[in-house]
């Protein structure tokens, strides 16, 4: 698993000096608050290094996806998705460890988070 991928684009120069250094913006997936308390109000919040199709998906520790939570073409830069602990059907999540998982054309990362009991 990747836990920070950094995309940097040079273009070439018309006099043939060496381009500026680009600092790249790096794929970043993080919940806030965590832990998260079931049924509670919560954010994933992710950083894209480039437009593209995004998955946003939710496992548990056996691997199984316990909810999608977005799935869109996106545009470069920070976002926000709500999200209150609960699987697929909206159901509030048993107390555990889950897995966030992005995935995009520019690399795909996971973030480990804990959701409580109510």
């Amino acid at each position: 698993w990747f836990d920070d991928v950094r995309v940097a684009v040079f273009e070439p120069s018309p006099t043939g000096a060496e381009p500026p250094p680009v600092t790249p913006t790096p794929l970043r997936l993080a919940l806030h608050p965590t832990p998260l308390r079931a049924g509670t109000s919560g954010a994933v919040r992710f950083t894209l290094p480039a437009d593209g199709p995004v998955t946003l998906s939710v496992f548990d520790v056996r691997g199984r996806e316990r909810a999608l939570l977005y799935a869109a073409p996106t545009p470069a830069g920070e976002h926000e998705v709500p999200w209150r602990g609960t699987d697929a059907a909206g159901t509030p999540l048993p107390a555990g460890i889950y897995l966030l998982r992005l995935r995009t054309p520019a690399g795909e990362t996971t973030a480990k988070t804990v959701i409580l009991g109510r």
